[in-house]
């Protein structure tokens, strides 16, 4: 089932950018292609709370795997083609974690562990990337986030002043004043930053 902003972009932003970039071909039309929302705090004991927060906020639950498959799924998102799972450099690889590790789960989610403290990734495609961008569109027009374009990607940032509107968390805040800030990355199939520009300016006046 198509969410609202779903069936907007088929119905009428894709036409419209049609008509005004002059395609010659329909599949040059940018779209969406995957949003990732990115949730951070300060220490290990309000981890849990932050990947709470993103799971209600992105609709979206983490689910952790080991970490030999953990390992295997970061080589392969990442694109690492230098790392082996054999036996001398998966004990390099742990070493080198030690200041950054990922647990990453079937949704290619990751917590990384790093000296600015500790991080959540959840990464939404498909419905749940419409939906996740509806949701954020709706509180956002009567706030002015700051958002910066560059090439194909949108870089928004949230505070905990605007990460408190979601409705998910908003009447229970208290649990979840340890999420520090959002960072959203929406990544496009578009292949200029004008074309970016036209396709963000349609969502956000929708």
């Amino acid at each position: 089932m198509h969410s609202r902003l779903s069936h907007y972009y088929d119905s009428i932003l894709r036409p419209s950018l049609l008509l005004k970039l002059n395609y010659n071909n329909i599949e040059e039309i940018p779209k969406l292609c995957e949003i990732r929302v990115l949730a951070s705090c300060s220490n290990s004991s309000s981890l849990l709370n932050t990947k709470l927060a993103l799971e209600l906020i992105c609709g979206q639950k983490f689910v952790n795997k080991t970490e030999t498959s953990s390992i295997k799924v970061a080589q392969k998102t990442l694109g690492s083609q230098s790392l082996k799972l054999k036996n001398k450099k998966s004990n390099l690889f742990t070493k080198a974690s030690l200041h950054e590790k990922r647990i990453i789960n079937k949704n290619f989610h990751l917590t990384s562990i790093n000296n600015f403290g500790y991080s959540v990734q959840s990464n939404l495609r498909a419905q749940q990337m419409y939906n996740f961008l509806d949701k954020f569109l709706i509180f956002t027009s009567f706030h002015n986030p700051k958002f910066q374009i560059q090439n194909n990607t949108i870089q928004i940032a949230l505070n905990s002043s605007l990460i408190r509107l979601f409705p998910e968390i908003q009447n229970h805040f208290e649990h979840f004043e340890c999420v520090q800030n959002f960072h959203i990355s929406i990544i496009t199939s578009a292949n200029t930053e004008n074309e970016t520009h036209l396709l963000w300016a349609g969502f956000f006046k929708k």
